[in-house]
């Protein structure tokens, strides 16, 4: 890449690990403008990978008095599947695959693995770090194209096999 005066503008390519060792990495551009005397980095953002929230962040817009679907899973069995395992089961991961939310896979920075214990919300409907806003929650079509899975039959399957 070359400026206007013809000399070469650096670009570094760089990942970053934004879960702090959880497994998320966000690949950053950062290129360098020639402007007279030094140069001015920016960084751009490509792609980050999404992550797990845990239920907590869905019951800010899933429990209001019309539509409670977060009191009505914390009544459910799939809300106390952690907790039917028993000593040994608790710590292997055949079992945590399916009775805990996104094992093994990159969680926001700001939830611990025990907030993900039980059968999420995002257990049946994919990490929501990239559809958890309400401007894209209040379209249907924008939640899926940014991750929000349907529920479906292959869905389930994960684990009632």
């Amino acid at each position: 890449m070359r400026n206007t005066r013809g000399s070469r503008i650096p670009l570094v390519d760089q990942d970053l690990d934004l879960a702090r060792g959880r497994g998320a990495v966000l690949k950053i551009l950062v290129l360098g403008l020639g402007l007279g005397l030094g140069l001015i980095y920016t960084t751009l953002a490509i792609a980050a990978e999404p992550v797990y929230m845990g239920a907590k962040f869905c019951r800010t817009c899933h429990s209001s008095a019309d539509n409670d679907r977060y009191h009505k899973w914390l009544e459910s069995r799939h809300a106390q599947a952690f907790d039917a395992l028993s000593g040994a089961e608790m710590t292997n991961t055949r079992c945590l695959s399916c009775h805990t939310t996104g094992h093994d896979q990159p969680i926001f920075e700001k939830s611990m693995r025990k907030d993900l214990r039980g059968v999420q919300c995002e257990a049946c409907h994919g990490p929501g770090s990239d559809y958890k806003s309400m401007k894209v929650m209040k379209n249907p079509g924008l939640a899926r194209k940014n991750g929000l899975w349907e529920v479906s039959r292959d869905v389930c399957l994960k684990c009632h096999k």
